[in-house]
């Protein structure tokens, strides 16, 4: 332990002494040179020029003693060796700008910028090979020097600006020429340059379509900047910028855009970088900002913080607030139809479809197009249904969203496709227990005083009986009854309007079956009241009954039936059995059972 302490303590004492020696003895080290083996001439590089591929250049400010074999650097080589280590560092880190610029087009879109750049760094590394510091040095300053020359021209000449073209709109929509220009109305075909503006008003849409494809779909009362609108000649990439002011937008962005990451969103205090096809966001009076994220991902910044939306998820930014976390989108509501397709033949049409929880509204959009770009109508209704009115008579297409309680807008439903056929036709009427008929005059023939009819006719149809309206239920059936007073023949008049105003007419012809009129037979046999005298020669009997009415004559046992013909004509012929009733019957066309008319004795 005392020698432990002795050693530290003579150690303390020599530092100290060290402390107290005269300076020109440490300027006589330095002025002595700095000396090195040629062993050590990778490490010694690597330590003074920051490079051990530069040896060429420290052997070459070196005096060699070969005796030794040893190197010498003087203090005024020392300092030109610091001066190229510095330089030497800077070319090394730009190497990687070069290539970069490289990549980017330099020697096609740069070509003379990048010869002079790419020749000085070659000529740089020659003379460090040679061993030449003074032009070491001149060709590394020449190519730090041309390097962000070559740079901003690159950039100058691989973009190009391009306009925005508004493709299609709805009402009024205006524009402004630059960021001090006045408001003025546009046009379909024209074109939006950087930093032109364009505005919406209450019941107007825009669609901006950009050089690649990508669209823009401006909601009503909306005001939006292009602030930058770029194309990129090599991979034909756009850069575009858009500031969302006011209102709300859709964008559906190509798959270049989409990839590239070169559209940018301003929404109130955020910025957002754009990965996806497909995003929406909305900016209040207040600035609030809300956004959805629908394809790929979406980088939005606000303040100091950063967070990233992935498909399906939203965000909500309050004016001078960070963004919140990532939030899950409602689903889609389904449409109550078996398709995506229907047909309809009137001008209203009721929406109906399943809930979605945690909803705050539904939001309908409707449009002439199918990617809802040109006359869109949007409708918000907490309901589960919504009526459609005043259908034109051409095709339209609906979509719907469910909106959560924080106003984001949810995941679009598929686009379901309507077709407004015009309705010339009129309703069907169609009755039962009524025989077929070209005709509109339906005839029935009935043993009965009263009738119950029954029929069908197109849902939502109106039915007036002698001008008087009969209860029609919402599937189309109906009923009434008829009195046959007197059994006298009697007519009935129906009309059936369909929604259209179309109209369909029906007049009921009801006859009653007469006894009498049945009984009128006519025998080829002399007759004695009810006894028929044949003599054993065959028998006819004919007679004018109702059209179509089936009779039966039954003697012994057989039975012989006829129809009559369309005007009541019928006959039967039989082989006459001695001392055998004959009776003649008729099928009543309501109870589909046999009626007895007459019976006769035969001999």
């Amino acid at each position: 332990m005392n020698l432990l302490k002795s050693i530290h303590e003579m150690k303390f004492i020599f530092l100290i002494l060290i402390g107290f020696l005269p300076s020109w003895l440490f300027s006589q080290t330095r002025q002595s040179g700095y000396v090195f083996k040629a062993s050590e001439l990778m490490q010694v590089s690597q330590r003074l020029v920051s490079d051990s591929a530069a040896w060429q250049i420290v052997v070459a400010s070196a005096e060699r003693r070969t005796s030794t074999n040893e190197f010498v650097l003087s203090a005024s080589a020392q300092k030109i060796l610091k001066t190229f280590s510095t330089l030497r560092q800077k070319v090394n880190r730009e190497r990687a700008t070069l290539s970069r610029l490289v990549k980017r087009g330099a020697p096609i879109l740069a070509e003379q910028e990048f010869l002079k750049t790419s020749n000085a760094l070659q000529a740089h590394d020659k003379a460090v090979a040679d061993g030449n510091i003074a032009n070491a040095l001149q060709e590394g300053e020449a190519f730090l020097f041309s390097l962000p020359i070559l740079s901003k021209a690159v950039e100058a000449r691989r973009t190009e600006a391009v306009e925005a073209k508004l493709r299609k709109k709805t009402g009024d929509v205006d524009k402004r020429k630059g960021l001090l220009g006045t408001w003025q109305a546009t046009e379909e075909g024209d074109l939006f340059a950087e930093s032109d503006a364009i505005r919406t008003g209450a019941n107007s849409t825009a669609s901006l379509v950009f050089v690649d494809g990508s669209q823009v779909l401006i909601d009503p009362s909306t005001t939006a900047v292009v602030r930058a609108s770029r194309i990129d000649k090599l991979d034909r990439t756009l850069n575009a910028n858009i500031t969302l002011v006011k209102g709300s937008l859709l964008s559906q962005l190509s798959k270049q855009a989409q990839e590239s990451g070169a559209f940018k969103l301003s929404a109130g205090s955020s910025e957002a970088t754009v990965l996806s096809g497909k995003f929406w966001a909305s900016v209040n009076e207040e600035q609030s900002t809300k956004i959805s994220n629908y394809d790929g991902t979406l980088e939005v910044k606000s303040g100091e913080a950063i967070i990233t939306l992935k498909k399906n998820q939203g965000t909500v930014i309050l004016k001078g607030k960070e963004p919140t976390p990532p939030v899950e989108l409602l689903p889609a509501p389904r449409l109550q139809w078996n398709g995506l397709d229907t047909v309809v033949f009137r001008d209203e049409l009721l929406l109906q479809w399943n809930p979605v929880p945690n909803t705050a509204k539904y939001q309908i959009e409707i449009s002439s197009e199918r990617d809802f770009s040109q006359n869109v109508q949007t409708y918000s209704t907490s309901a589960l249904s919504l009526l459609l009115q005043n259908l034109p008579n051409e095709t339209r297409f609906i979509r719907l969203q469910a909106i959560d309680k924080l106003g984001l807008r949810g995941v679009d439903s598929p686009t379901y496709r309507i077709l407004r056929s015009p309705d010339t036709e009129p309703p069907f009427l169609v009755l039962k227990d009524f025989p077929a008929h070209m005709s509109d005059t339906l005839t029935r023939y009935t043993t009965r005083s009263q009738l119950e009819i029954r029929g069908e006719t197109e849902p939502n149809a109106r039915l007036l009986k002698d001008g008087a309206p009969i209860d029609v239920s919402p599937d189309g059936k109906f009923q009434f009854s008829i009195l046959l007073e007197n059994l006298s023949e009697k007519f009935i008049s129906l009309s059936a309007f369909d929604v259209a105003k179309n109209r369909r007419d029906l007049v009921l012809r009801l006859v009653p079956i007469r006894q009498e009129r049945l009984q009128q037979m006519n025998w080829t046999c002399k007759t004695s009241g009810d006894t028929l005298i044949s003599n054993g020669i065959p028998i006819q009997v004919y007679g004018n009954a109702y059209p179509n009415l089936s009779l039966f004559l039954t003697h012994g046992n057989k039975t012989f039936t006829a129809t009559a013909d369309a005007k009541g004509n019928w006959a039967i012929a039989v082989e006459p059995l001695a001392n055998q009733s004959l009776t003649v019957s008729f099928e009543s066309p309501d109870s589909k059972e046999q009626t007895q008319i007459r019976t006769y004795f035969v001999k």
